[in-house]
This record gives structure tokens, sequence and C-alpha cells, in this order.
């Protein structure tokens, strides 16, 4: 019991510094207000208009309309963007307050929770200053932060209600476009990694189930919902929104298909313009940016592989089912958008940060005793303060200054725009 209430303080703590951090850093931070004027503007002036509409897209392709009318919703009629804000960043309180109870699970007796509070606060600063303008994507009003843990629930709920964690992952598909990328590392991980089933006809058919169930949400779900609150305008809008998550799919399999097979583009103009910003966001990255990618692609690989080899030594963990999905839908993840789906803009696939709250800690804590072999407390402890300076430093830099190679204008957070009231 003692050790629950430890647990409960730590994670309370954990959140109330972020949370004061963030209400601190609010007013300072940049935001992509050129971006923001589309993504923002269009929900807004629907509801300023009084007909909501999804006919061309949600109305962004990659974006369900829960998440942008929603957001838009509070924007109006708070006449403020900072309830909004403050909207956004409970999503990203909740994931790391489930996070955080993950690693206390796998680690019952920590003895150092001051080594979980740093890392975690530390790369809660990190998701501000790690890939320029960020704001506009995981704390502002887009589906990627509500889509994560609506995968972080599917990856709780597979062990006991597999059928319930597909339709989560399809939930998280419905708030972002992105989390379509999750998709084939969470079927390979149904059909050759899960043991729940004896033979590999009924591995495949659980995994047909699964994979037909991924698409109910978006198909099913926000076509019904959408259709009782009148935001199509004809019955042609309506089959086009429900036939296009699937649609998606096919399409992104084919452009892989080409690509492997070094064949044409069927569109030239769009191939050569995804050449281009591909190349413009490589060469605009920076080291800290890098660091998050490569460390999560690691620890992807070494959270699908390494429960399948303690399987083998029998000494499976409780938390390796978990584990293994969670890598095998990253790694995947991370191989399609850096190296074979035709989507560009691969800065705005931000679980990473999530991956890595999770990952690093969590890598630092199963690596405990080889640290605390060749590395003394205290010279852990100044490292910890060397990278908070470091970071810290960034973090200002972010606050005034424009990153160079980016093209878009950035502005306070908290700044009205020219339609809101």
């Amino acid at each position: 019991m003692k050790l629950i209430h430890r647990q409960i303080a730590a994670l309370i703590v954990l959140l109330a510094v972020i949370t004061m951090v963030f209400a601190v850093a609010l007013p300072h931070l940049r935001v992509d207000r050129i971006s923001e004027y589309t993504y923002m503007g269009v929900p807004y002036k629907m509801f300023k208009a009084g007909h909501l509409s999804i006919a061309d897209g949600d109305p962004f392709v990659e974006n369900g309309p829960h998440a942008v009318f929603v957001s838009a919703a509070i924007a109006y009629y708070s006449h403020s963007l900072k309830p909004m804000r403050y909207y956004h960043f409970v999503y990203m309180a909740i994931i790391i307050g489930w996070l955080f109870w993950l690693l206390q699970r796998q680690f019952e007796r920590l003895s150092r929770s001051w080594i979980i509070l740093g890392l975690s606060v530390l790369l809660v600063l990190s998701v501000w200053i790690s890939i320029p303008l960020i704001l506009i994507y995981p704390i502002q009003f887009n589906g990627m932060t509500p889509g994560f843990l609506c995968f972080l629930a599917a990856l709780l709920l597979n062990g006991e209600h597999p059928y319930g964690a597909a339709l989560m992952l399809g939930c998280a598909y419905s708030f972002k476009g992105q989390f379509l990328a999750m998709l084939p590392g969470w079927m390979l991980y149904k059909v050759v990694i899960e043991n729940r089933f004896a033979s590999w006809k009924a591995r495949v058919a659980h995994a047909g189930a699964c994979f037909i169930l991924f698409f109910v949400p978006t198909t099913v779900l926000l076509t019904v919902l959408a259709r009782l609150f009148h935001f199509f305008n004809d019955t042609q809008e309506l089959k086009a929104y429900a036939w296009r998550a699937p649609s998606i799919l096919f399409d992104e399999m084919s452009a892989i298909g080409q690509k492997m097979l070094h064949l044409p583009s069927a569109s030239p103009d769009k191939a050569t313009q995804a050449v281009r910003i591909r190349h413009t966001e490589y060469s605009g990255f920076g080291c800290l940016t890098w660091s998050h990618i490569i460390f999560s692609m690691s620890f992807c690989f070494w959270a699908a592989a390494n429960p399948l080899w303690n399987r083998w030594r029998g000494q499976e963990s409780k938390v390796a089912p978990f584990l293994s999905l969670f890598g095998a839908a990253g790694f995947l993840y991370w191989l399609n958008y850096l190296f074979f789906w035709s989507y560009p803009f691969w800065y705005n696939t931000l679980p990473v940060v999530f991956f890595n709250l999770f990952a690093i800690p969590y890598a630092v804590l199963s690596f405990q005793g080889w640290i605390t072999r060749h590395l003394s407390e205290r010279l852990g402890l100044i490292c910890l303060v060397g990278v908070s300076l470091v970071l810290g430093g960034y973090f200002l830099k972010d606050i005034y200054r424009t990153p160079g190679w980016h093209d878009r204008a950035p502005g306070d957070s908290l700044e009205p725009y020219s339609w809101m009231p």
C-alpha cells in the first residue's frame, strides 16, 4: 500500500511540474501562424457560419472531424485560444501519467524515482525544442496527441481484449491519418509474434478480424455520427468519406510498391514536390531531433526482439507482450515514414516523442545495475543537471529565435487571429 501511495505521489509531482512549466511557457511559445491560420480558421469560420461540413476531408484529410471541430468549438465559444491550448495539454498530461504508471508497474521497487521524474520532465521540455515550431502538431489542435492516447489504450487492452484493442487503434487512426503506419507492425505481431492461438490459420483469422475492426471507427462510427449531425451535403459525399479510410491504405501500398519496383510515379509533380520537401526536412533537423528518432527506432527494434529472446530462455516478463507489440508497431512505423511512405511531412509523426517518454526511462532502469556499477550517483546527477542546462538553453533560443530553415512565420501562441471575435 505504501508503494502505491508513493507512486501516486510521484506521479502527482511529475504532472504538477509539467503543468507549471507549460503555464509559465505558454505566453512565450511560438506557433506556426500561417499553418494555424488555415487549420484553425477553416473549422472556426464554419462555426461562425453555422454550417459544419467534411466534404473536403475533415475538413483536412489527415485529421478526424472530432479532432478539428471540438478544438475549434472551444476557441469559438470561449473567445480565446488559451482554453484550447490547455484542452490539448490535458492529452499530453494523461499520456505522461499512463507511461509513468507503466514504468512503475515494471519496476515495482524503485529506489530512485528522481531518475524517472528528471528524465520525463526533460523529455517533455525537449518536445518543444526538438522539432521547429512543434506546437502546431502535438499541443495545438490536430489529432496526433489524442491519437497516441488511443494507441496507448490499445496496447494496454490487447492482452485481455484484443478486438477492443483493434478498435482503439482504429480510433487513433480516426484522429490522425499517420497512425495508419502502425497497422503493418500490429498485423505482423498478430501473425508472427503473438502466441494466443496454436495454429497459423487461427492467427491469420484473428489478424484479419483485427484488420477489419481497425477501420470501423472511421468507416462506420464517424460516418454515422457525421450523417446524424448533417455534415454531408449529399449521399455521394457520405460514400466518399466512408471509403476514404481503407482507400488511403491501398494508395500508400501502391506507392510503396512503385517505389520498391522503381516504377515511375503516377503523379510526377507530386513526387518531385515530395522529394524537395523531404530534402528540406532532412537538412533542417538538428542533432536533438535525430537523437530522438534514432533512439526511438533502436528501442522499438529491441522491444520487439528482446521478449522473444527472453521467452526462448524461459524468462518472459509480465510486460513482454506490451513491449513486443509496442516495438513491432513503432519500428515499422518509422521504417515506413523514413524510407517508404509517400507522405512527406514526417516531422509531424510525433509519437516518437511519446515513445521516448517511455523508452528512455525504461532503458535507464533496465540497465540500472550496470549504471550503478560504472557510474556514481553524484556523477549521474551532474550529468542530469548538465543536460537540463543544455535543453534549457535550446528552449530559450526556440522562444526568441526563428529556425532559419523554416519558411513559415512563427508567432505568439495566444495571439488572436483576425477572424476571431
